[in-house]
């Protein structure tokens, strides 16, 4: 066989040494128009055979180092340079055999023949070449079938859903070994594409290895299969369902093979995630909760009123639910008080497009409730597996919408005033209040204190922050602060600067003016501070008229600063934003900068240069920064960086974010 495959051929230059020792002839004879001819034919060749010696070297390495591409563009360089040459034939061809693609390879080495000006050295590689390709092609083996069960097994695991669908199609071998393959089947997403439709034939056989199924398509002749498999107890370790939109179309057309499918996995399915269009064609929340008696998450969502989702609850005792996440077009306190009745167990509860009064509820209903998601679009997290023991019951999260339409004050601070020694973490976005309601508070609630709090959020509604700042005066727990709407900046640093070291501090909207000397003041206080245990990390600064360029010279004195967000600051300088970065030491590591028209080129060609630790840089809506702003930010930055996040910055092109990536680990790019 040929030995090419693995050996190496030697640069040569016999023919360019003979067409230069020509020229050395006729330059003596000093015939000039003989002397460009010769020598440009010398030039001509040891270019093209010299070019073609070493994309021959490389390719061949690359292929045996298992870089097929990039062998393939050597030797496609090499047949696009001297289309007229037999080598780049060669090279494509043994290339391709080398990876077991001999139609292809014998495919190359005849377009070889065909245009290749040839020699006898020339003819016999091409023609050995079709000889051997051919002989290969002819000796089929099958590996998986070769191949020791337990080895095969590792090989199926390692392949994508899609793959494994196409290995129940090549033979029977295949199809048994792939069914049979442990764990290979555990999770299972049916999409309604054609990939997915081998799947569906197979349902039965996969059924009992399936763990976590998701079903996303329209198709009800499918859906019914997947159900009439669970009603004949095929799947016996079940344990998470999702039903899209899609799937859940008509549904009540089957209604009684969906239920009772779902009653014959009950004892294995702990999670549940339903979504409906409408609440016309819909399983209903007491259909639910009566099949499926084990079921510890639920995940329902409906695109009309949950109270028309809700069915008939009175019927119902105790379900050991859980966890809940419940999405309607509208959600009242009426709506969940029938779960959070049989429901006792709850510990989770994340309720969307809801009012008031499901706080309302949730105060005098949920009695073991410990997390709290309203109308929120923050990450709600899960409860720990195990409550320890001797732990005071309470709700130990809320977090309630982002800014929009506020929650009743009243509402949101008579539950987390009943919750108070045990929460944790609060985001509560208030309605504001007068202050005679001020002093109604103050007189309901003179014992209101957070002070086993971790972190907060809340917004400065007229009449909020005094409240909330007497509540956390006397924490010692307080880790993460942010303020959205400050109207009393120096009240807020006053507080501050009497309690431990902040980790994280935010500060969003203030438009307020005269009081940045409280902020440089509270800067200078935690650059004093010697408590290497806690230190503050992490500084955004969002809309506030209060960080000038002396806040953002305070703030580099802080060396344990690891992340800050400098977000459309109105009093803040160019000049002062350079400076800032050129006085940056210590340990930061992350650094975003958004809506500020303030940032250049000469900016950017800074924060490249400068001394700290920097791997991650968010640019976003930035209007003055161009293409070689943030050539000089990556290259000056040494290939330090590991990620670059670049969003709508106008002077940003394609062809830069292309070079830019050749520097940089990840980088995200929106035009």
């Amino acid at each position: 066989m040929d030995r090419s495959h693995s050996t190496f051929q030697k640069v040569t230059v016999e023919r360019s040494r003979q067409l230069i020792e020509r020229l050395n002839n006729t330059i003596k004879s000093q015939n000039c128009e003989q002397i460009v001819n010769d020598a440009s034919a010398a030039i001509d060749q040891l270019h093209r055979v010299e070019l073609l010696s070493l994309l021959d070297i490389r390719a061949h390495a690359h292929a045996k180092r298992g870089c097929y591409d990039l062998a393939h563009t050597d030797a496609q360089q090499m047949i696009n340079y001297a289309p007229h040459l037999a080598a780049g034939y060669v090279r494509k061809g043994d290339i391709f055999s080398m990876y077991g693609h001999q139609t292809q390879a014998i495919n190359t080495y005849s377009e070889g023949l065909e245009k290749a000006a040839l020699d006898q050295t020339q003819l016999e590689r091409l023609s050995r070449g079709i000889i051997n390709a051919t002989a290969i092609s002819q000796i089929r083996i099958d590996y998986l079938a070769k191949l020791p069960v337990e080895v095969a097994y590792i090989i199926i695991r390692c392949l994508s859903q899609d793959a494994k669908a196409s290995c129940l199609t090549v033979s029977s071998t295949w199809r048994k070994r792939t069914l049979e393959c442990p764990n290979s089947w555990s999770s299972i997403s049916i999409k309604g594409r054609e990939e997915d439709y081998p799947l569906v034939g197979v349902t039965r056989h996969l059924a009992p290895y399936i763990h976590c199924l998701e079903l996303d398509f329209s198709n009800r002749a499918a859906r019914s299969i997947y159900f009439r498999h669970m009603k004949d107890s095929y799947f016996t370790s079940i344990k998470y369902l999702k039903l899209t939109a899609s799937t859940t179309r008509k549904i009540r057309l089957n209604i009684a093979t969906v239920l009772i499918g779902l009653w014959q996995i009950r004892d294995t399915l702990t999670e549940l995630s339903l979504e409906f269009a409408n609440d016309e064609n819909i399983i209903t929340i007491s259909e639910v909760l009566s099949t499926c008696t084990t079921l510890n998450d639920l995940s329902y969502t409906t695109g009309g009123l949950l109270s028309e989702a809700l069915g008939d609850l009175t019927q119902l005792e105790h379900h050991p639910l859980s966890l809940l996440q419940l999405r309607s077009e509208y959600i009242t306190g009426g709506d969940v008080e029938g779960i959070l009745r049989i429901c006792e167990k709850l510990r989770r509860l994340v309720v969307s497009d809801c009012d008031d009064t499901v706080l309302d509820t949730v105060r005098q209903e949920a009695l073991n409730l410990e997390i709290l998601g309203y109308n929120t679009v923050y990450h709600v997290p899960y409860p720990e597996e195990e409550t320890l023991d001797g732990q005071e019951s309470g709700l130990r999260v809320i977090k309630t919408n982002n800014g929009g339409d506020a929650v009743d004050a009243f509402t949101i601070l008579a539950l987390i005033h009943k919750h108070m020694r045990t929460l944790h973490h609060i985001v509560a976005c208030t309605s504001s209040f007068n202050d005679m309601a001020l002093q109604h508070l103050n007189t309901a609630y003179q014992d209101f204190k957070l002070e086993n709090v971790v972190s907060l959020k809340f917004w400065c509604s007229a009449g909020i922050q005094q409240f909330m700042l007497k509540a956390i005066r006397n924490t010692l727990t307080l880790r993460s602060l942010h303020v959205v709407h400050v109207h009393d900046l120096k009240a807020l640093v006053d507080t501050l600067m009497k309690l431990p070291r902040l980790i994280a501090f935010k500060l969003t909207c203030v438009h307020t003016t005269g009081n940045h000397a409280s902020l440089v003041q509270l800067l200078e206080h935690y650059a004093r501070l010697d408590d290497e245990s806690r230190q503050l990390e992490c500084v955004e600064f969002r809309d506030c008229f209060e960080v000038t360029d002396e806040v953002l010279c305070t703030l580099t004195d802080i060396k344990a600063v690891k992340h800050i967000t400098l977000w459309n600051l109105y009093h803040v300088t160019t000049a002062g934003v350079i400076q800032f970065i050129q006085d940056l030491t210590g340990n930061l590591t992350s650094l975003t900068i958004r809506y500020m028209d303030l940032i250049t080129d000469k900016v950017m060609s800074t924060l490249g240069a400068s001394r700290v630790f920097l791997k991650n840089v968010h640019l976003q809506d930035l209007k003055n920064i161009t293409d070689q702003g943030l050539r000089d930010l990556v290259d000056r930055r040494s290939n330090r960086l590991n990620i670059l996040i670049v969003k709508k910055c106008p002077f940003i092109t394609a062809e830069c974010i292309k070079y830019v990536k050749q520097k940089v680990n990840t980088v995200e790019y929106v035009p």
